[in-house]
């Protein structure tokens, strides 16, 4: 599993657990439930913006969403999330 379908799943585990349904949680971000649907199941590339809003929704920080299950998500990987997250912002920011 690579590091984009970690964090889709992290937020696809949360979500379930919180028992948000796609469709409250595309309304929340301002997007379809089918584009949300895509997200979830990697269709769709995730935007910087809508992770984050999704975050906020969640109400968590970058910091503490990777913390959840830091034995998931390496050292590597996270170097890997933070040099894709920043290439999202520079590209649809």
């Amino acid at each position: 599993m690579n590091t984009v379908e970690q964090i889709i799943e992290k937020i696809k585990q949360i979500r379930k657990e919180r028992k948000i349904k796609q469709e409250a949680l595309a309304k929340a971000i301002g997007v379809t439930t089918g584009q949300y649907s895509h997200y979830e199941t990697l269709k769709t590339e995730i935007s910087l913006s809508n992770f984050l809003k999704i975050l906020a929704y969640f109400e968590m920080s970058v910091k503490d969403f990777f913390m959840l299950d830091s034995a998931t998500i390496s050292k590597e990987n996270l170097d890997e999330v933070i040099q894709r997250l920043e290439s999202l912002r520079d590209g649809n920011e």
